[in-house]
């Protein structure tokens, strides 16, 4: 099965993130980078990420760059979700390794088509 990690300090947001992704997987979530960041420094590996760009602490653009720089992480697809609708965002996101980008609010169908795509 599939192994999916959902990130989002929106408590929400997150479970309709993980409702959606159960589709494609079993899904872990975390309620923000850093938590992410310590799963995967305890070993967990996932098949994909999903990260929210904008969170307190550690933001999706900093767990992206940190996963980037693993040698066990750096191939992980990672969608970045995102209320700011930007192609110079989207194009700076995706030169630092993101696979997709999705403006929020995410339509759950779409978000588990695009996941499943990428596993």
């Amino acid at each position: 099965m599939k192994q999916v990690l959902a990130v989002d300090d929106e408590g929400t947001v997150l479970s309709v993130i993980a409702l959606a992704l159960a589709r494609v997987g079993e899904v872990t979530t975390a309620a923000d980078g850093g938590e992410a960041i310590r799963l995967m420094k305890e070993g967990r590996r996932f098949d994909c990420v999903v990260l929210d760009l904008d969170m307190p602490n550690v933001s999706g653009s900093e767990v992206v760059t940190w996963m980037k720089g693993e040698p066990g992480h750096r191939d992980t697809p990672v969608v970045l979700l995102t209320a700011y609708e930007s192609a110079d965002l989207e194009r700076e996101l995706m030169a630092k390794g993101a696979s997709a980008y999705l403006t929020k609010p995410v339509d759950p169908d779409k978000l588990a088509q695009l996941v499943g795509s990428l596993v």
